[in-house]
């Protein structure tokens, strides 16, 4: 090689080397938020994913359920500079088709470039008609989107004191439910902050919903329903128009404030109880839930052969099925407590179990037993808040005496108790299971594994 040519070759080494070191630093893609968030199954929707570095060259899309797919739809290069944690990122449009059996609710996904994997973003499936936010003003009555329901709502609190109204007609005695996805949909987003620094940063939407009637006057209202996620049940007084108010409970807004707004009148369940059954059995299960034509309980079946874990069961009906339930298929026994509020009245566990019950009233405590081996390790573990129910349980132990020798809290990144017990003696024990603000109703329902 001349000497020329060899000049000209590092010249070109020299170009090259920066633009490859600077592509190779980006770890993985920070996405933001999903716009719409929401996706009807059976269709083929388009979508922008905001993303904190570029997303050119996306060549798959990883969910953590089969069914879906996405296809990267941009044709050109976007520039999509890093700009900071709370920044909303850059949007790049994808398609997403949905199959007409796609089990409804949230799904998690990754996008994969050619040099990295992304963090997660969220998708959730619909049985309901998606309609996006209006691009016009519906910051009040006057100015408030019209829609019709079944419907998905897909809208954002995108700056501060943003407030969305949407208007529909119902008649006398329709009963309709309203329920807004809003932190579930942004919960595993990487970074999720309004902005700001120290007592200024806000993490997630903490959404409300207010409904109104033709007059303006607020006539039901609810916050935290599941989590910081509001759920408003209403049966129509008069034929009309009412009027839907969405927003941010502390008047906060953000680009990746997007949230999903389902109206209907159709069946829905929040839960079963018991919620958990053992593989290769059959029980009878309450149905907790709104427009359930009648219905009181359901029939749990599970077979032989069938994979254990929680999964998602809708729930039929005279008026056709409900939107999926969570239920667990466990390897071990299930029993149903009742009546075991006191320790002289601790229902015995032979381990290993699953402890089925429901604080139906504030202040109740449940009480269970269990003979302990001296060395002996033993787990007791609580399922109720992962399952979108309101429990923030704990669990006490206590010796034969009555003595309080252990108790266990919150699990990791949940409300969920949690206790690990290694045994000192042997002899009987007894376990409490408690709400830590002793609240109690007919959606704090557990499971207890032992």
């Amino acid at each position: 090689m001349t000497l020329g040519r060899f000049s000209a070759a590092i010249a070109t080494l020299c170009v090259l080397v920066p633009s490859l070191q600077a592509e190779s630093t980006i770890g993985f893609r920070q996405l933001c938020s999903t716009t719409p968030v929401a996706v009807q199954r059976g269709k083929k929707t388009t979508i922008n994913v905001r993303s904190n570095y570029t997303l050119d060259g996306s060549y798959r899309v990883f969910f953590d359920r089969p069914g879906i797919t996405m296809k990267f739809l941009e044709t050109k290069p976007i520039p999509a500079p890093h700009q900071g944690r709370g920044t909303p990122g850059t949007p790049f449009r994808f398609e997403a088709d949905v199959p007409a059996n796609q089990p409804l609710g949230i799904y998690e996904f990754r996008v994969a470039t050619k040099t990295a994997v992304s963090s997660v973003s969220h998708l959730l499936v619909t049985s309901y008609p998606v309609v996006n936010e209006s691009k016009d003003d519906n910051g009040s009555i006057e100015t408030a989107q019209e829609v019709s329901f079944p419907v998905a709502i897909c809208g954002m609190c995108g700056n501060a004191e943003d407030v969305d109204f949407y208007q529909f007609t119902g008649k006398a005695g329709q009963n309709i439910t309203i329920n807004i996805y809003a932190q579930r949909v942004t919960k595993a987003v990487h970074s999720m902050q309004s902005g700001g620094s120290g007592a200024s940063v806000m993490y997630l939407m903490d959404s409300i919903l207010t409904l109104r009637g033709s007059n303006g006057q607020v006539i039901a209202e609810n916050d935290n329903f599941v989590g910081g996620d509001s759920f408003l049940s209403y049966k129509l007084p008069e034929d009309g128009r009412y009027f839907l108010e969405v927003r941010d409970t502390r008047f906060i807004g953000n680009p990746k404030y997007v949230y999903c707004v389902e109206i209907s009148d159709q069946p829905f369940a929040h839960a079963v109880f018991p919620m958990a059954i053992q593989r290769g059995q059959t029980t009878q299960a309450t149905v907790v839930g709104h427009n359930l034509g009648g219905i009181e309980t359901t029939t749990l079946k599970s077979v032989a052969d069938e994979p254990l874990g929680w999964k998602r069961l809708p729930v039929k009906t005279p008026r056709g099925h409900t939107n999926p339930v969570q239920v667990l298929v466990s390897a071990h026994p299930q029993v149903v407590a009742t009546g075991n509020h006191s320790m002289a009245r601790a229902i015995p566990l032979t381990l290993p179990v699953g402890a089925n019950a429901r604080l139906s009233k504030p202040d109740e405590v449940h009480y269970y037993s269990f003979e302990a081996k001296k060395g002996q390790y033993y787990l007791f573990e609580i399922e109720s808040d992962r399952r979108d129910l309101p429990l923030d349980s704990v669990i006490d132990l206590f010796d034969s005496s009555g003595k309080k020798v252990a108790d266990g809290d919150d699990g990791y990144y949940t409300k969920d108790a949690k206790l690990q017990f290694k045994a000192p003696s042997d002899g009987k024990f007894f376990v409490s299971v408690r709400d830590l603000h002793n609240r109690g109703g007919e959606r704090f329902i557990y499971n207890l594994r032992a």
